[in-house]
């Protein structure tokens, strides 16, 4: 029977995302979604972890996670080793997901401004330089069609809450219940392309309100 506690610990330190020695609310939701699990499910799974806080603080301390999860894998060393690695490889592979992610609307937030800067803006050039509204607008919509897939992960051509919770890893529900609502501009329960266009000034807004935490969760 191996010990558990180095595999334990590299897990908490993946999930403190801000490394400041524990675990919140925020962190322990996102780590939810990470794994696959909905808004409702990361609720869930923060829920029955935080029995592990003792202490009543709110939060998990690493001294309470390794007495929380050693107890909880007594006598089931082995398979809770398997499950320990699992678990810590998919939130590495979900962080580094997340992280080409966020590249690739960073370089379309790029390549939509490189363009705009392209146009002229006196009209000096009008009639020669200036392309057409069509031709003016095609690469910052590629730009923006290139996000939308990236966050529309089935390809079904809409976003639903899930997959907004996927890539948004660092909202909480009622930012991410905002965020949706705001969008979802028909009610009907998806986000089409036209408007996550019309609504692009509050994912932008979302994506600025989790930068820093979506930085400090990236592997080091």
């Amino acid at each position: 029977m191996g010990d558990l506690t180095p595999i334990l610990t590299k897990v908490f330190q993946l999930m403190d995302s801000d490394k400041n020695g524990h675990i919140d609310e925020q962190e322990g939701w996102a780590i939810g979604r990470a794994l696959g699990g909905s808004g409702g499910d990361a609720k869930k799974w923060w829920d029955t972890i935080l029995a592990a806080d003792t202490d009543g603080s709110g939060t998990i301390e690493l001294d309470e996670w390794l007495a929380y999860n050693l107890t909880a894998y007594k006598g089931k060393e082995g398979s809770g080793l398997l499950e320990l690695q699992a678990m810590y490889e998919r939130l590495e592979q979900s962080l580094a997901r997340r992280a080409q992610q966020q590249h690739l609307a960073q370089v379309s937030a790029a390549t939509v401004e490189e363009d705009l800067e392209e146009i002229p803006m006196d009209g000096s050039a009008a009639t020669t330089s200036v392309p057409s509204a069509t031709t003016a607008t095609a690469p910052t919509s590629n730009a923006l069609r290139s996000r939308f897939k990236e966050l529309d992960t089935d390809g079904d051509g809409a976003l639903t809450k899930d997959e907004l919770g996927d890539f948004h890893m660092m909202l909480s529900d009622s930012q991410l219940e905002s965020l949706f609502a705001a969008a979802d501009q028909d009610g009907s329960g998806a986000i089409s392309y036209e408007e996550f266009c019309n609504s692009i000034e509050a994912f932008d807004k979302a994506k600025a309100d989790e930068a820093n935490a979506v930085d400090d969760l990236l592997p080091e």
